[in-house]
């Protein structure tokens, strides 16, 4: 019988360092903690501090302190309310990183200033998360000089969602660089690009891994680069590129290869070679075909040239990092034009000789996407894995949008009454860059503090990395109350709980990646089943009665707990009504160094508190098996005989 469980079942802590005294002081409106309001705890407060806010409504303006956490008790029973007095409801101006979560933030003044918000960051990396922000000016004000993450967070009913005040562009010495091998192509390319006004240099694939690439605003790397090799150039110069942080345009076969080692994930056995001289837009609200003029069937050479193509089913979900722009006119799915965030793929050769008059349009209109992109380090602030939505005027206001300052990625930005992007620097919306994951839907709230129906387009598409998965072990929702702080009602302070091996099975040798064929199997590293003394299994499904071992953080109130299990079908996870626990009966031997020295104690199942099928934590004392959680049958013995109790599938557990 195949069982896996999600790694991300546990919480993973974000880990910093404080000193050695840091505190955690307590706030509570209505008596009994150590403060009475938000802001006197602050103050008494020094870096590395925790203010945490039990359930109330706060009537304050905070300013919280640098490196000190403000985290409240969940966002549907812990308010900041500024009563539309304050110009700001929660202000952090710090050098050092700090938590700003679990609160809802209301209220700020209204005004012509853009500063007024219910979060304003005017310096520093503050980290915002879990948070419900509604009914202020702007919801989140990022200035300048601040580098924050915004992540999970549900951004509602403001003026703005999020509006920042953003930085002006670095000028590169030279706009494009051209990669070529073969001097063949770049000497008709360059003198169409200088005829645009762009600043041009080409350099051969060779010297890539030696050149400073931040000379350059743009790559365009030509079909002659290693066309037809497994991996395009040498592992050197893939990491340059990768780490120049530049847009990139290939051409070709060449640039498939390229972007498909730099992650596009195109699937090249499902590819085409065929010759054609037009381009169906499949994309028109594109910047690049936006305002354009080119009408939505482009014939862009005067006659026909070879064109890779890779295709895209229709009625199946694009990888998430591909984005097809056009198709052929003749072959359906088969598109030779891909972005791949800030990365752009184009199956065609640039001949300028034979461009028509809409090719050449065509063609400039790529480059002036390219182009207002410029190198510097890293994005200074993330946005990420948040629901931003029925904003009156607009989602995420940029006064100067530079798409490598920020990394904007699965949002769902929907409903916004002016846009859902807008940059202020000429006036227009943007697509955000890489803008991976992005959704534009109706989030499908189930209550008023904004929690998602089972049916929600949120609902596991935020962040796919297991360490922004949810409590109960599934990948990201979107919003307040996703991600591994978004607990809501059944939260709990402390790190959370993480399966640490099934029988002598480590669970980081079980895959847990859903697309891969051995999801839920046992897939033993050799080194590890060396180093472990472990059977090295290989694509080995579990069965008959499976230890489970499991530690719990620093959860010092939890005295029992429960095991749940779910079938997956292999396409879709379960949802949180198809679980049910596991009663499989739980002893353990407790030692004592007085007598009778050793005594067997039944742990559960049990009832307590009206829940059923709970065991009890063995935290102190020692005990054999400390670690050992519960021992699931999944046969049973009728009549002598093994009778299987669960049937053959694939089974989450949490």
């Amino acid at each position: 019988m195949y069982t896996t469980r999600k790694l991300s079942i546990f919480l993973l802590l974000l880990l910093y360092s404080v000193p050695a005294f840091a505190v955690t002081r307590t706030v509570d409106d209505s008596g009994g903690a150590d403060f009475l309001t938000i802001q006197a705890a602050i103050n008494a407060s020094s870096f590395g501090d925790t203010v945490y806010v039990n359930p109330g409504h706060y009537r304050e303006k905070v300013t919280m302190k640098n490196g000190v956490n403000l985290i409240g008790a969940d966002p549907h029973v812990c308010t900041i309310d500024g009563e539309g007095i304050h110009n700001q409801v929660v202000t952090y101006d710090g050098n050092s990183g700090a938590i700003l979560s679990g609160l809802r933030i209301t209220g700020s003044a209204t005004g012509v200033s853009f500063t007024r918000s219910g979060v304003y960051i005017k310096s520093g990396p503050l980290t915002v998360r879990n948070n419900i922000i509604e009914g202020n000016w702007g919801g989140i004000c990022i200035m300048a000089a601040a580098n924050p993450d915004i992540v999970n967070n549900t951004i509602i009913n403001n003026l703005n969602g999020i509006i920042v005040q953003g930085r002006s562009p670095v000028e590169p010495s030279f706009d494009f660089v051209l990669v070529y091998e073969v001097p063949d192509l770049y000497p008709k390319i360059w003198p169409f690009l200088d005829e645009l006004g762009y600043s041009v240099e080409a350099i051969h694939v060779s010297e890539v891994p030696e050149k400073n690439l931040s000379d350059y605003g743009a790559i365009v790397v030509l079909s002659d680069t290693d066309a037809g090799n497994e991996e395009w150039g040498t592992p050197e110069a893939r990491d340059m590129l990768m780490g120049a942080n530049l847009p990139i345009l290939g051409f070709g076969r060449a640039g498939m290869t390229l972007l498909n080692d730099l992650g596009a994930q195109f699937d090249q056995s499902n590819s085409i070679d065929v010759e054609t001289n037009a381009l169906q837009i499949g994309n028109p609200e594109h910047p690049i075909f936006a305002n354009s003029g080119l009408d939505s069937f482009v014939e862009m050479f005067d006659n026909f040239q070879p064109v890779t193509m890779p295709f895209f089913d229709p009625d199946s979900q694009f990888p998430n990092n591909l984005m097809p722009l056009g198709f052929d006119p003749q072959y359906s799915g088969f598109s030779p034009m891909v972005q791949q965030g800030h990365n752009l793929f184009l199956g065609f050769d640039l001949i300028p000789s034979n461009l028509t008059e809409q090719g050449r349009v065509f063609f400039q209109q790529v480059f002036d996407w390219l182009i207002p992109i410029f190198p510097v380090p890293d994005a200074t602030h993330r946005i990420m894995n948040n629901i931003i939505v029925e904003n009156t005027q607009t989602g995420i206001f940029y006064y100067r949008w530079v798409w490598y300052d920020v990394d904007i990625l699965y949002n769902d930005v929907w409903s916004n009454t002016f846009r859902n992007y807008h940059n202020n620097n000429g006036g227009t919306t943007f697509v955000p860059s890489p803008g991976t994951g992005e959704i534009s839907a109706d989030p499908l709230f189930a209550d008023g503090d904004y929690r998602l129906q089972d049916i929600s387009p949120c609902k596991d598409t935020g962040h796919p990395a297991l360490e922004y998965y949810d409590p109960d072990g599934t990948r990201n929702d979107m919003g307040a109350w996703g991600g591994p702080g978004g607990g809501g009602l059944s939260s709990n302070p402390g790190s959370g709980f993480i399966f640490t091996a099934i029988g002598l099975t480590p669970t980081s040798e079980i895959q847990q990646n859903a697309a891969a064929a051995d999801h839920g199997l046992a897939d033993v590293d050799p080194i590890v089943a060396a180093d472990l003394g472990i059977p090295q299994w290989e694509d080995a499904p579990f069965g008959g009665t499976l230890w489970i071992y499991g530690l719990f953080g620093d959860l010092d109130d939890v005295d029992y707990y429960r095991i749940l299990v779910a079938p997956w079908d292999g396409a879709t996870p379960p949802g949180a009504g198809d679980y049910v626990p596991l009663d499989g009966k739980l002893n353990k031997i407790r030692y004592t160094f007085t007598p009778p020295y050793a005594q067997n104690v039944n742990l559960g199942p049990q009832t307590y508190g009206g829940v059923s099928d709970v065991y009890q934590y063995t935290r102190n004392g020692f005990w054999s098996y400390l670690d050992l959680r519960i021992r699931w049958n999944t046969t049973e013995k009728i009549n002598g005989t093994d009778v299987p109790r669960w049937p053959n599938g694939k089974y989450n557990i949490k």
